[in-house]
């Protein structure tokens, strides 16, 4: 028979008395180093001890219970319609409104922390959302003996399951503990808990509905998977046996203020957590954020740009290969109507795709697949912050070769891999794009740019079509669909004219009997992985192209594309793009020679290739000499150094369409006060 020595409610901010239960206790810059224990970015489900505390951190936007007829995950890659508000989908209902808005984050764990002070364990728990005081409650179950044996059994007042009825329970268990209330300016549920009297004890916890439907369980370890890395959570719960979920505490750890950092061998795909300084919120936002591309009401609603995930707590998904280290580091930007999980855990599909594998394990390269603030988040301002801010909590944490960083992307990825890697060239060895949408529906036809303002660029900002010639020296991989249903094959093709004719370095794939979904469902992926294999980061290339535009500035969040290599300090002239084409012949380096090649194979689905490459190079001779081109630009700073020029002696040609200063690094200024070609030392 099951025994329950103490069922205790704990009000935070009340003090309750019973005999067993004590009283309760009212996108970065790229860091240089990883956070002391227990603190900064995470992995997932992992545990530490910290000075005698024991930190467990969990999962973020995992909170959606047992595995039921209706809780399937609240996106649909196959359809760009809108999505079903999430509290229309009965197994997510029953929270209440948060402003104007529902948030399906209101039972979603952040953190378990607990340490001892005397005869007392003090625990908190802080929730990613908590918008009011008793929308949800932390249940605590203690095995206070260490002996899976006695107690045990159905856990009063909590549902694992609501349909089937199915009451939660967990083995071994003596002591429960709810824990009501909160405070939600630190998110936090606090309590003070009496030491059990075993050296090994065992908790369990979990975060409830208010009703007592259980929603996230805590202690999962790196293990979880699925489309928001809470199968095995949900799986459980449906069956209503949590036992497998409990962390075996040891007293003498906390009272002599062990420290022992977790430790996650590579070779797993995980869920990694960084903490954004940056947050729009908390909690999640159905309708979600407007951004600057396409907004809401606009013709192309379904897919106009918002930011869906609002707060601090932001996740990636995460694959470390097993190779030695430094690893290369891919970004893989997730299409619409996706998430973080998507090329490890295409929707769908119960295992993991082979995408670690063969983009990461074979290549050596770490996969950091960035959540972009949702699902639409198109990767410009919050989304394209949030991508930066992985990059640099990945190389804070990891050892990583920089001059290995790739970025990739599916379909609103492709998109956000080509403009990312167009705005930060200087950062990138290279692009890899399946079925990227180009920037325009009406790419490649006469209509092109023509209807933006009536939502035909969808989402995004900028037409990536025309950012492409920033791309000089990072080459790129496109694989397209002749029977694309999405990006049409008209947009493909004019992508491929347009590499061609600005001469960036690719290799372009077109698959004619291909559709839009073909390459994730193939779960292929080879050839673009071997294609890609030889990229390295071009360090102060002797010509540099770059365009970029005033309206895409976003000095708040750290985004002014304004510099490449060794050209920055751009300052656009007016509205509109700016364009840089500049040469420095100061360092000597050979001319690239680009040769077309074509090609043609099966894999996964038949194919021709039209290849750019660099087969050779002409010798230059050095010389103190700087051939600038420049449109709509006002000013610029020329970093000499990396350049190999010098002021003094300078010769220069400057063709300008109006007036313009040139800086030079050691303090010298070139000033042109109306168009022209000049031409002087």
């Amino acid at each position: 028979m099951m025994r329950v020595a103490a069922v205790v409610v704990l009000a935070v901010g009340l003090t309750v008395l019973s005999p067993s239960s004590g009283s309760a206790d009212a996108a970065l810059p790229r860091p240089p180093a990883p956070a002391p224990c227990g603190q900064g970015s995470w992995v997932a489900g992992t545990v530490e001890l910290c000075h005698g505390e024991l930190v467990y951190r969990d999962y973020v936007y995992d909170d959606f219970g047992a595995r039921t007829a209706l809780a399937v995950p609240p996106f649909d890659p196959l359809s760009l319609a809108p999505l079903p508000s999430l509290p229309d989908l009965a197994a997510y209902g029953g929270y209440p409104p948060a402003g104007a808005q529902r948030s399906e984050d209101q039972t979603d764990l952040v953190a378990l922390r607990l340490y001892l002070a005397g005869g007392t364990v003090h625990v908190e728990a802080e929730l990613n959302t908590m918008f009011a005081p008793g929308v949800a409650d932390l249940v605590l179950l203690v095995d206070r003996d260490g002996d899976p044996v006695t107690g045990g059994g159905t856990v009063p007042g909590v549902m694992a399951n609501p349909s089937p009825a199915t009451p939660l329970r967990a083995t071994g268990w003596d002591d429960l503990y709810r824990l009501t209330g909160g405070d939600p300016a630190a998110n936090t549920i606090t309590a003070s808990l009496p030491l059990p009297p075993a050296p090994h004890w065992k908790l369990w916890a979990v975060v409830t509905k208010a009703d007592g439907t259980a929603m996230n369980v805590a202690f999962r370890g790196t293990g979880e998977h699925g489309a928001w890395w809470e199968d095995e959570q949900a799986d459980a719960l449906a069956s209503g046996d949590i036992t497998r979920f409990g962390q075996t505490v040891d007293t003498a750890d906390l009272r002599h203020e062990v420290t022992r950092r977790a430790r996650v061998a590579p070779g797993t795909i995980v869920e990694r957590v960084y903490i954004s300084a940056t947050p729009l919120g908390e909690g999640v936002s159905d309708t979600g954020v407007p951004g600057p591309g396409a907004a809401p009401g606009s013709p192309a609603q379904s897919i106009s740009q918002a930011f869906t995930m609002l707060g601090k707590y932001q996740p990636y998904g995460f694959y470390e290969p097993t190779g030695p280290a430094p690893h290369g580091l891919e970004l893989a930007l997730h299409g619409l109507a996706e998430n973080h999980a998507a090329r490890f855990y295409f929707p769908g599909f119960a295992s993991p795709r082979r995408f670690a594998t063969v983009m990461g394990e074979d290549r050596n390269r770490i996969i950091a697949s960035p959540l972009g603030r949702g699902w639409r988040g198109w990767y410009s301002s919050y989304s394209e912050r949030d991508v930066m801010d992985v990059l640099a909590d990945v190389e804070a944490n990891y050892a990583v070769d920089h001059d290995r960083v790739v970025i990739s992307g599916y379909s609103m990825g492709g998109y956000g891999a080509m403009r990312i890697a167009a705005l930060h060239p200087d950062l990138f060895a290279g692009v890899v794009n399946w079925v990227g949408y180009t920037g325009d529906v009406f790419n490649g036809t006469p209509l092109q740019d023509q209807f933006a303002s009536n939502g035909s660029q969808g989402g995004a900002d900028v037409n990536a079509l025309e950012l492409v010639g920033s791309l000089r020296n990072v080459p790129m991989v496109a694989l397209y669909s002749g029977a694309d249903e999405l990006v049409h094959v008209t947009t493909a093709l004019a992508l491929e004219q347009q590499l061609d004719v600005l001469r960036v370095p690719s290799t372009f794939y077109l698959h004619p009997v291909a559709e839009h979904l073909t390459y994730a469902l193939a779960d292929d992926w080879h050839k673009e992985s071997l294609a890609s294999a030889d990229d390295v980061r071009v360090h102060d290339p002797a010509h540099v192209t770059f365009r970029t535009d005033r309206r895409i500035f976003e000095p708040d969040l750290g985004l002014v594309p304004n510099r490449a290599y060794w050209v920055s300090g751009i300052v656009p002239a007016a509205g509109g793009y700016a364009d840089v084409d500049a040469l420095s012949l100061g360092c000597g380096k050979p001319e690239p020679v680009l040769t077309d090649t074509h090609a043609a194979g099966i894999d996964p689905v038949p194919w021709v290739s039209q290849v750019v490459q660099v087969t050779g190079s002409t010798p230059r001779a050095a010389a103190n000499e700087l051939h600038l081109t420049l449109h709509n630009v006002a000013s610029l700073t020329i970093d000499t150094d990396h350049a190999c020029l010098h002021p003094v002696g300078l010769a220069y040609r400057v063709v300008t369409d109006g007036p313009v200063t040139v800086r030079f690094g050691a303090g010298s200024v070139l000033s042109f006060d109306r168009a022209g070609t000049y031409v002087g030392p």
